[in-house]
């Protein structure tokens, strides 16, 4: 299940990591953005929303689940609330169902809202505001079917329905122009995808393949996937195909870095390293580390290397936690 915020976790596929980092480092990381990251957040075994203080590394809970089972959780744009997904197997009754709700908590972890509409997906799409599909567990196909499209206001509390999307499955918060885009299932590709615009309210088609929009909007990237064996690149405004580096050289594409202008992320993982001995002589393996190469589309060049592991938090948009070297480096500039 995806909330289509941040990078592709399938391109970085990354499971739990226990990190020890140095305040030293982490203040050099937040020194060096310019940009002030008030926390990360990740779930802890299954139940706990922690908070993750950049100044020292120290994880803090703040949520309790009584759900059995946590996803998709994000922290909004102003660093003001956490959003997350809880599914359980029975319904408040106690009576057999697969229900999910969306929950929004502050930094303290007292409930914002608790939305009850069987959310499948979900987007930021401002501070206050949350675009979300609604739908009916289903085994197969997209896991879900689908039964509509909103969009909440978490100051006023008023939802509104986003109409004529048929089926919506997927969505993203565009900044760039105030929109909220959907795709609608069992429609072929570039025809599948619909604007909805903020402020108006207004809903139009668009020929676009995907909605993996660059931060300025220019450029789009539509995943690999069933209908395609390949990421592709496109220029919004024509439409027309743009070429990526080669693979070989930079690795895998995982999507766009940074909150402006159009920065891409590739990745090359490498084989897990030779594994040490404990001093109880039982052989302890080392995370494999990746190397990433941040491309620039405008330009067509590489803008910066690193390595390391991108660590699987929720963090503010545009900005990536790195690990690499024992200690957290915050990438949120070329």
């Amino acid at each position: 299940m995806t909330n289509s915020i941040g990078l592709r976790e399938a391109v970085f596929g990354l499971g739990a990591i226990a990190v020890a980092a140095t305040a030293a480092g982490l203040a050099r990381a937040k020194s060096q953005t310019g940009q002030e990251v008030r926390f990360f957040a990740r779930l802890e075994e299954g139940r706990w929303v922690a908070l993750i203080d950049p100044a020292t590394g120290a994880g803090r809970r703040v949520y309790r689940s009584e759900a059995d089972a946590l996803d998709a959780l994000s922290i909004g744009p102003g660093q003001e609330r956490i959003a997350l997904l809880e599914m359980s197997a029975k319904d408040r009754g106690g009576d057999p169902a697969h229900t999910s709700e969306l929950v929004v908590i502050d930094p303290e972890g007292r409930m914002v809202v608790r939305i009850d509409r069987n959310i499948q997906r979900y987007a930021w799409c401002g501070d206050s505001c949350l675009a979300y599909i609604s739908g009916e567990y289903y085994e197969g196909g997209v896991g879900f079917k689908p039964t509509g499209a909103f969009v909440h206001n978490l100051v006023t509390r008023e939802e509104r329905f986003v109409p004529d999307v048929p089926l919506a499955y997927d969505l993203t918060w565009a900044p760039f122009d105030s929109s909220v885009y959907f795709k609608s299932l069992g429609r072929p590709s570039g025809e599948n995808v619909y604007r909805f615009h903020l402020s108006t309210g207004i809903v139009s088609a668009t020929s676009y393949k995907d909605f993996g929009f660059s931060p300025s909007g220019k450029y789009y990237l539509q995943m690999r996937g069933e209908n395609n064996d390949t990421t592709r690149l496109f220029e919004t405004r024509s439409n027309r195909s743009v070429p990526l580096p080669d693979r070989r050289t930079v690795g895998d594409p995982g999507g766009w870095v940074f909150t402006e202008g159009n920065f891409m992320l590739f990745a090359r993982r490498h084989a897990p390293q030779t594994q040490d001995r404990s001093e109880q002589g039982i052989k302890v393996g080392r995370p494999p580390t990746a190397e990433y190469t941040v491309w620039n589309v405008e330009s067509r060049r590489v803008s910066r290397r690193l390595s390391g592991e991108i660590l699987p938090w929720a963090r503010p948009r545009g900005v990536i936690p790195v690990l690499s070297g024992g200690r957290i480096d915050v990438l949120a500039h070329p």
